[in-house]
């Protein structure tokens, strides 16, 4: 999921509005990989450097993240239409409450879809896999 400020900036564009745009791609994606058979998908959503960048863009990352996952959990939604898993990776610890909470809930919510895993690193980094 990387280049989605570069994206928008390049587009003169504000930079949550590319990563609003990345999230729609995100939610495609699951839709084209799941035609071509390809049933469990991983996507690298937020890095812990990530968390360096400006207090404002954090904040706009947190409450995408938070929205968005919802969005797509709840009732006519694409993991509930497609039957899609989320499993949720990383160190949820860095996070804000309540945006870790959303992401455990649309975990709980997904838990018996069937037709489809999506996978999203989040607060990982691969020096801590690797050590």
């Amino acid at each position: 999921m990387d280049g989605n400020r570069r994206y928008a900036v390049a587009q003169n564009k504000a930079k949550h509005e590319g990563h609003i745009k990345g999230l729609h791609k995100l939610e495609e994606a699951l839709i084209w990989c799941k035609a071509l058979g390809i049933f469990e998908l991983t996507v690298f959503a937020l890095s812990k450097e990530n968390l360096n960048r400006s207090p404002i863009e954090v904040e706009t990352l947190m409450n995408l993240c938070k929205n968005q996952f919802a969005r797509l959990a709840r009732n006519g939604g694409v993991f509930e239409t497609e039957k899609i898993k989320i499993r949720v990776l990383g160190d949820l610890s860095l996070l804000p409450p309540d945006v870790s909470q959303s992401l455990r809930r649309t975990e709980e919510i997904t838990k018996n879809n069937t037709e489809g895993v999506l996978n999203v690193c989040i607060c990982y980094n691969s020096r801590d896999e690797i050590e």
